[in-house]
């Protein structure tokens, strides 16, 4: 599954939504340079480019720009050649481009309610952008959600945000990866911890250890599980009586992993001892490892192809609205 998930390629449905804010924010929200000189302004009031008569200005491009070498720099050295420099400088231009045209398109549409969507638009973008709008003003971050709506209205209004999927194709994907997608065996299980820290002196090692032997005995004597965690537990499971729920390989230290999936349902365990105390376990249930029904993954892989999809579609569909458009690139 962590590969499938891995594999999901980006969307220019998510280039629709993000670059058009730092397509705007570029243009709008510049910090104030008390010493720009003549020649930095000269730069950053420099055309790019111009789309269908819609100029695009160096200071527009340079936010997204800063993203695009960023990407590049994780791959890549610091010290960046002209060529490649430039190649970032191509790239993120190109993006501006594409939402640019898509915008343009988006306002030849009849878009009833508009501002009704535009609220809508600005109540998402608080949500997840609420340290970079507060630099915004009010109306520009209006402006931006604007560009958003026209651009998710007309990308939705030619079936390119969700596309349909043939369930032989969502089917032929869980096939191709079937012995993949494997349920892991788990185990479930409640304990009592007594605590010890890797600071703590002999002594108080040995009092933890003669703590979690009461609790074992007491358990062994017939008290009930639940009370003796309340008892002396000292882990946040106390709530739950101890209770962990079903945990996988690797969630609990190697040697509480060991010991729960050795030993069978109702039985305890001996004392334990791991780098967060010392345990005593009790296995409730097990579950071994099995196959991930086609059902449960199906609507995974349906959002998976649809967005796959959609990228295809709409980059083919920006490639036929540049063919008609004006552009002049002046890089």
């Amino acid at each position: 599954m962590k590969n499938v998930k891995k594999t999901i390629i980006f969307s220019l449905i998510f280039l629709a939504a993000t670059v058009t804010f730092f397509f705007f924010w570029g243009r709008m929200d510049q910090p104030k340079k008390t010493n720009i000189t003549s020649t930095q302004l000269e730069n950053e009031n420099k055309i790019i480019a111009r789309i269908n008569g819609h100029v695009i200005y160096e200071k527009q491009l340079t936010p997204v720009l800063k993203m695009e070498s960023k990407k590049f720099k994780k791959f890549s050295s610091n010290n960046l050649s002209k060529e490649t420099i430039l190649n970032i400088r191509k790239r993120a231009l190109d993006k501006i481009i594409s939402t640019e045209l898509l915008y343009q398109e988006g306002m030849k549409l009849r878009n009833e309610d508009i501002e009704k969507k535009i609220d809508r638009q600005i109540d998402a973008m608080n949500k997840k952008n609420t340290r970079e709008l507060k630099k915004i003003n009010k109306e520009r971050i209006r402006e931006i959600a604007k560009r958003n709506v026209y651009i998710d209205e007309y990308l939705s209004r030619n079936d390119l945000i969700n596309p349909k999927v043939s369930e032989k194709k969502i089917r032929a994907l869980y096939e191709s990866g079937k012995k993949k997608y494997i349920a892991p065996e788990k185990v479930k299980v409640k304990h009592v911890l007594i605590k010890i820290d890797k600071n703590d002196k002999p002594e108080e090692i040995k009092k933890a250890r003669k703590k979690i032997e009461e609790a074992r005995n007491a358990i062994l004597s017939g008290k009930s599980f639940g009370e003796i965690v309340n008892k002396y537990s000292q882990c946040d499971s106390v709530k739950g009586e101890g209770d962990l729920g079903f945990i996988k390989r690797g969630f609990m230290p190697s040697e509480f992993d060991e010991v729960a999936f050795s030993i069978k349902p109702g039985e305890l365990s001996e004392i334990i001892r791991t780098n967060f105390g010392f345990h005593v376990l009790k296995v409730l249930n097990k579950e071994p490892a099995r196959q991930i029904p086609y059902d449960q993954l199906k609507k995974f892989f349906s959002k998976y192809l649809q967005k796959k999809e959609s990228k295809i579609q709409i980059n083919e569909h920006i490639k036929t609205l540049r063919q008609k458009a004006d552009i002049e690139i002046l890089l």
